[in-house]
């Protein structure tokens, strides 16, 4: 198990207990010290007293715990308008919106990052339909990274 799945198994339940989702988490180290930042969600959004509420528990957590052998900055936030999916049940909501994904290899068309309209997510894959009716499907494992577009008409 990793260290950001052990800190996951760890910090949902806080999270949740206190009635939220933990719509992800991230862990990166930089040489002596790192960043723990955890995404939060719930019906009707964020504010800065929810990641504040968070932030306190996941601190006293964390101290008791321990788990992390480094000093290292907590931040707590909302995931925002453009939420980068930590996993595929996360998609099947935002079917018809626009979304990036980024692979870890280079794939169709020698190209790594593709931008277009969710339109499935079966079967441990999401599929996508360009701006040409170009469509790509792509296994979760093949994905770096996917978060929404949001655009603003004028």
């Amino acid at each position: 198990m990793t260290l950001t799945e052990k800190l996951e198994q760890m910090l949902m339940p806080v999270v949740t207990g206190l009635g939220y989702v933990l719509w992800g988490l991230e862990f990166a180290r930089h040489g002596r010290s790192a960043t723990l930042r955890l995404y939060i969600d719930k019906e009707g959004g964020i504010t800065v007293d929810d990641c504040a509420k968070v932030s306190r528990q996941i601190s006293a957590v964390m101290d008791v715990e321990d788990p992390i052998d480094v000093p290292y900055r907590l931040e707590v936030s909302s995931p925002g308008l453009e939420r980068s999916f930590f996993a595929l049940d996360q998609m099947p909501a935002y079917i018809g919106q626009e979304i990036h994904v980024r692979t870890h290899t280079k794939g169709a068309g020698r190209k790594r990052n593709f931008i277009g309209h969710l339109r499935q997510v079966a079967d441990g894959a999401l599929t996508i339909e360009d701006e040409n009716r170009q469509m790509y499907s792509f296994l979760w494992s093949e994905v770096d990274k996917t978060s929404l577009i949001v655009r603003f008409d004028d």
